[in-house]
């Protein structure tokens, strides 16, 4: 099954809801990489929660 080449399980996977491809992550690994770019498409970071000394942002910058 993990023969099929990464495009075709894209579109197998468009036929598919998303927590449909979250239970088949573990079938192979070609299913659990596209899900996890899927559940992980988006992040949230809420400066609000960190400290105001700005240490932490510039480290984030840094990363980014």
């Amino acid at each position: 099954m993990a023969d099929l080449p990464y495009d075709l399980w894209i579109r197998v996977v468009h036929f598919l809801s998303r927590e449909d491809v979250w239970t088949l992550r573990s079938v192979n690994q070609i299913l659990f990489n596209i899900a996890m770019d899927d559940h992980y498409r988006f992040i949230s970071i809420n400066f609000d929660l960190w400290q105001n000394d700005g240490h932490y942002v510039a480290h984030f910058r840094h990363l980014a």
